[in-house]
């Protein structure tokens, strides 16, 4: 179990970092509908919606870079770190974000998500965190296992 879910959260960290740049209007497809959402700059939870994802995402012309990552499975759950920066503007941005995933009937979802997001500290992290090479690319015949849509019908996630 523990091997499958290393597969399962490599390709759930290309997916979803795929979907944030490319398409991020359907982000939250990933997410259970009862997930819980925490970030750094709010200390109350927030509830998943469309809405929500349409104000998030990357900036057009900007370049997302995962530095770091972990997966931690434990039994039908698994905890993945993720540590990335974000360029933009000549400028980079750091943050980290910490997910729980569960599966249920053969699918993946998100239960809970806790975003940190930084200005750049006064060292560059990636001295201490080298990149990792994880293709971005749109995987939309294998996005429906992490996807909180009916699999028969025809969804863009």
């Amino acid at each position: 179990m523990s091997s499958d879910w290393i597969d399962d959260a490599k390709e759930f960290i290309c997916l979803y970092y795929n979907f944030l740049v490319t398409i991020k209007k359907d982000i939250y497809k990933f997410y259970h509908p009862d997930a819980v959402i925490k970030t750094s700059f709010s200390e109350h939870q927030i509830p998943v919606s469309k809405q929500l994802f349409h104000q998030i995402g990357i900036p057009p012309d900007s370049e997302l870079n995962i530095l770091k990552y972990s997966i931690v499975p434990f039994n039908e759950f698994c905890n993945i770190t993720v540590i990335f920066n974000i360029k933009y503007n000549d400028h980079s941005y750091f943050g980290s974000q910490c997910f729980t995933l569960n599966k249920v009937d053969d699918r993946i979802y998100i239960v809970a998500d806790y975003q940190n997001y930084q200005s750049p500290p006064e060292y560059p992290l990636t001295e201490f965190f080298p990149y990792q090479k994880i293709p971005l690319k749109n995987k939309k015949q294998k996005a429906n296992k992490y996807s909180n849509e009916n699999p028969n019908t025809n969804s863009t996630a």
